[in-house]
């Protein structure tokens, strides 16, 4: 199997001549300069998310099932029968919790 090599490697174009390596050298170093504003700004957008992730927790309440009880299923789009349209129902049930998970 031979190895070809591209044309902008192998022969000097315009493009590689005029770009040459000192203007490299800048993009690198501009872009070192921003990765400290690029982390200071993921810290920053973490912090809202986790703010928010503690706002949500506070307010939700959770849910406890009971052996017993009756409650409805929501249908979801891959479960909705096909050509019923939008008249469809948007829960099943009522089904009986047999099995109630730890919390």
């Amino acid at each position: 199997m031979d190895a070809v090599i591209p044309t902008e490697i192998g022969m000097p174009t315009i493009w590689t001549v005029v770009r040459g390596q000192s203007d490299e050298s800048t993009e690198l170093g501009k872009n070192l300069d921003c990765a400290d504003e690029v982390r200071e700004n993921a810290s920053i957008w973490m912090a809202d998310q986790q703010r928010a992730v503690a706002h949500y927790n506070r307010k939700a309440r959770p849910r406890v099932f009971k052996i017993g009880t009756l409650v409805p299923r929501k249908v979801f789009e891959n479960i909705v029968e096909r050509g019923v349209g939008k008249f469809q129902a948007n829960w099943k049930g009522p089904y009986i919790i047999t099995k109630a998970g730890e919390s």
